[in-house]
């Protein structure tokens, strides 16, 4: 090939790169608060993740993207409703989310005074799918004395011990059955005062029950798609059990909010992002993958071991101390290994072992040769889970 013809070439190539590069939007994931937020207090938060490199505003004043894209703002409110438009910029291009929060200045809880309920809140929050089995509890407050049902359930009204501000509160729940089978239902709530006089309200979120006409398996996509233990929620997102590969299949249980929850073993849920998933088709169900056999090997930079599976399955992983090592526990699997190959060229995993800690909780156990840790990944080669453990520096001296 002509030497002047090639470097033209490359030279083509990288600019047609920078330029496709360039045309690309950037890129802006708000990860907290989820939508309009009624708060009690001023000082609130705003995070999520942008391109690393492009700039942030929020109502027009920049924001410091670090390194990974990840930004935080600390954002003051005055009482009422307060709106912040969040813009994410890079080669001329911008896209932009809004948020926002009201503000409820707080005030003296006095007792309802006449034949009226004040507020119902249900939890969990929000719109929530179900299943039989699941529990929906109800906080009323309303007039006291009073007789007030819900789901055709009494509640309780809490004895107020001197308190005024505990007077009218009423607390029950109701547990889903298996012939309950609405699509969407509307939570009224029923009031007889000691007068006679009756009252109905009706929250202002509902609840329904799953299809079985429905998908219940979702599968993760995309590089930030991660469990939560739970709904809770602060400026830096809900605890994280992890981030998962892409395209692990999950099975769906429950739906609150933005919120999937989803089976990782029995006994053991957790919870993930409507828009970290898609949905399968309808009839696909998920069995327990028997474990496979092992290879342990190394290459220049890290050591590597990859366990064989059936399927590809969700999974956590946690470091140790004392002895210093990586514990990954496999959510869905069922132990049937009885080869491990361990090849002369790891550097940093000492041994390895496995372990069936409960009904579907696959462990495996991989102890290191150092005291430090450098670093591990997890993802998947088709259906083989891979493990990369970095090497330690060949030298440790700070430059």
């Amino acid at each position: 090939m002509n030497y002047r013809f090639f470097v033209s070439l490359m030279v083509g190539l990288l600019a047609s790169a920078c330029a496709y590069t360039q045309s690309k939007p950037p890129v802006l994931k708000i990860v907290s608060p989820r939508g309009k937020q009624n708060v009690t207090q001023a000082r609130q938060f705003i995070t999520g993740i942008t391109c690393p490199g492009c700039s942030l505003s929020i109502n027009d004043s920049p924001v410091k993207v670090y390194k990974t894209g990840a930004f935080a703002y600390e954002a003051k409110l005055i009482a009422g409703e307060n709106s912040f438009n969040v813009v994410a910029q890079h080669a001329n291009k911008e896209v932009s989310e809004k948020v926002s929060f009201t503000l409820n200045a707080s005030a003296p809880v006095r007792p309802v005074s006449n034949a009226a309920i004040s507020y119902i809140k249900i939890y969990p929050e929000g719109n929530i799918q179900l299943i039989a089995g699941d529990k929906v509890s109800f906080e009323v407050k309303a007039f006291p004395n009073s007789i007030v049902t819900a789901m055709g359930q009494v509640l309780h009204e809490l004895p107020a011990e001197g308190d005024s501000s505990k007077m009218g509160m009423y607390y029950g729940s109701y547990v889903i059955q298996p012939p309950d089978s609405f699509y969407y239902k509307n939570i009224t709530v029923k009031l007889i005062a000691p007068t006679g006089e009756t009252v109905q309200k009706n929250a202002e979120t509902g609840i329904s029950i799953m299809s079985p006409y429905a998908s219940k398996v979702v599968r993760t996509k995309g590089r930030l798609a991660h469990l939560e233990f739970g709904l809770g929620d602060d400026r830096l997102g809900g605890a994280k059990i992890g981030y998962l590969d892409s395209l692990i299949p999950l099975e769906v249980t429950g739906k609150i909010g933005k919120d999937y929850r989803v089976k990782l073993a029995p006994g053991r849920t957790a919870y993930i992002e409507d828009d970290l998933v898609e949905l399968m088709p309808v009839g696909i169900n998920l069995k327990p993958s028997l474990t496979g056999k092992w290879t342990v090997s190394g290459d220049e930079r890290a050591d590597y071991v990859r366990v064989g599976l059936e399927r590809r399955l969700p999974y956590q992983s946690m470091q140790t101390v004392d002895p210093s090592g990586i514990v990954v526990d496999l959510f869905g699997a069922v132990n049937n290994t009885n080869w491990i190959t361990q090849l002369q060229s790891v550097k940093e995993i000492a041994a390895v072992d496995y372990e069936q800690v409960a009904d579907e909780v696959f462990r495996i156990k991989i102890r290191l040769n150092h005291h430090q840790h450098w670093g591990h990944s997890i993802y998947y080669e088709g259906n083989q889970l891979v493990i990369r453990v970095r090497h330690q520096p060949t030298s440790l001296q700070l430059k």
